[in-house]
């Protein structure tokens, strides 16, 4: 009887207002009832809504603790995967600061090493160099510890055609971390010393740098100024910060 009577409420409510309205319309009515005809079944209708009323409100709870539940995981998942990126970004901070430490150690015992040789060694071997090389006509150790080598008036070719590109002062430092710089002493040329020096006088080595790197750390500067001395005499269009036709041509 009760299982009939479900079955009949739920074929009522189908479609229309919330359940528990309509739970409520219905108690209203079968006690309207009970009240004018005095029908002692009404009881069990009675009791039978107040089944399907607990019934409602539990399927209702489960309904928001799973909605809750979905909720709470979609925010895990998306707590998680910002905590796993930003995990990430530190560990590649970290990587690169662990970098750049590894570098500057390097850098200050390459600069001790320098600082501990003799650098009256390191002069009667650039001395022998310039003995050695037509190019060079002196070699001097500067009060920063820096070697400066005058060149002679240095040529190239280019195009079928020989430029003069003056004489220069080379400044060699005794650190592999050390720019070399290069001053043409007839000054610059529309602000260039060279077509592959720029303005402040950096010389564009490129990986000569890295090549250069061991020669420098154990003093073999003749190495060094040959290297220096060959870059100067050579010009690449593909390279160069400015033509190497703005140069006078050479007699």
């Amino acid at each position: 009887m009760a299982s009939e009577g479900l079955e009949y409420v739920y074929f009522l409510t189908e479609g229309m207002p919330p359940f528990p309205v309509l739970v409520d319309l219905c108690k209203d009515l079968v006690r309207t009832f009970e009240d004018v005809a005095g029908d002692s079944r009404t009881k069990n209708m009675l009791a039978l809504l107040d089944e399907l009323g607990k019934a409602d409100r539990e399927r209702r709870e489960k309904e928001r603790a799973e909605a809750l539940q979905r909720f709470i995981n979609a925010q895990r998942t998306a707590v998680d995967a910002q905590m796993q990126m930003a995990i990430s970004e530190f560990r590649t901070e970290e990587q690169n600061y662990r970098k750049a430490v590894l570098a500057t150690r390097q850098a200050e015992r390459d600069l001790d090493e320098f600082n501990s040789r003799d650098h009256e060694e390191i002069m009667r071997t650039m001395l022998a160099s310039a003995s050695k090389d037509k190019r060079i006509v002196s070699a001097s150790l500067c009060a920063d510890f820096s070697i400066a080598v005058h060149t002679t008036a240095l040529t190239v070719e280019h195009d079928g055609r020989k430029y003069a590109l003056g004489s220069f002062v080379v400044q060699i430092p005794l650190s592999c971390e050390g720019h070399i710089h290069a001053f043409r002493q007839e000054g610059p040329i529309g602000g260039y010393h060279h077509p592959h020096i720029t303005r402040d006088g950096s010389m564009c080595l490129g990986n000569m740098y890295e090549l250069m790197r061991p020669a420098r750390r154990q003093g073999q500067l003749d190495v060094i100024v040959s290297a220096v001395l060959e870059f100067l005499g050579h010009v690449n269009p593909g390279g160069w910060y400015t033509s190497v036709s703005h140069w006078p041509m050479a007699s």
